[in-house]
C-alpha cells in the first residue's frame, strides 16, 4: 500500500510539472511488479490494455528483470485517432511497439545515465540522451523518478516509442 501512494505522488509530480527531469530512483523495497503497478496506475489504462490485449501482461508479470519505459494515457493520445485505433487492433504492429518499450534486465536512471543506447526486447535500440539533466529515450523525455518494481524498473514517458522500420 504504501508503494501505491509513492505511485501516486510520482504521477502526480510528472503530471504537475510534465515529463522531465531524470534523476533518482525510489528507495523503498518494491511489493508489485511492473504489470501489477501498471495496472494500478491511473495514468496507464491504455498501457495497461494493450499489455492485456498482446499477453506482454504475462511476460512482464515474471519473475526475471526488465526495464518499461512507460507510455502514460497522454502518449496514447497523441497519437492520430485513427492511427491509434489501427495500432491498437493489430495484435502484431502493437505487439513490436509494445516490445520496443521493454529492455531485459534493470536500469535505474543513473544506469541510463551512463549509456548512449540500448537494445529493446523489440530487437532495435532506443538512443538515451541526457541535455541538461533531462533524460530522452529517443525523442520521449522521461519523468523525473523512476518506480522501481519486484521484477524491474518502470521509467514513465511521454511519448509512444515507435520502432525504426527494417
Amino acid at each position: 500500500m504504501k508503494f501505491k501512494f509513492l505511485f501516486a505522488g510520482l504521477i502526480a509530480t510528472t503530471l504537475a510539472f510534465g515529463i522531465g527531469q531524470a534523476q533518482t530512483t525510489s528507495s523503498l523495497k518494491p511489493s508489485e511488479t511492473i504489470v501489477d503497478i501498471i495496472n494500478n496506475g491511473k495514468h496507464f489504462t491504455k498501457l495497461a490494455a494493450a499489455l492485456k490485449f498482446t499477453g506482454l501482461d504475462k511476460i512482464l508479470s515474471r519473475k526475471g528483470l526488465f526495464t518499461l519505459f512507460a507510455p502514460t494515457n497522454a502518449a496514447f493520445e497523441k497519437i492520430p485517432k485513427a492511427t491509434l485505433d489501427k495500432v491498437l487492433t493489430n495484435k502484431t504492429l502493437l505487439t513490436k511497439i509494445l516490445l520496443y518499450h521493454v529492455v531485459a534486465g534493470k536500469f535505474t536512471t543513473p544506469d541510463l545515465l551512463k549509456l548512449k543506447t540500448l537494445k529493446t526486447a523489440e530487437g532495435s535500440e532506443v538512443k538515451i540522451t541526457n541535455v541538461k539533466n533531462i533524460v530522452r529515450i529517443n525523442r520521449s523525455r522521461m519523468a523525473t523518478k523512476s518506480v522501481e518494481a519486484t521484477n524491474g524498473e518502470i521509467h514513465v514517458i511521454g511519448l509512444l516509442l515507435i520502432p525504426p522500420t527494417k
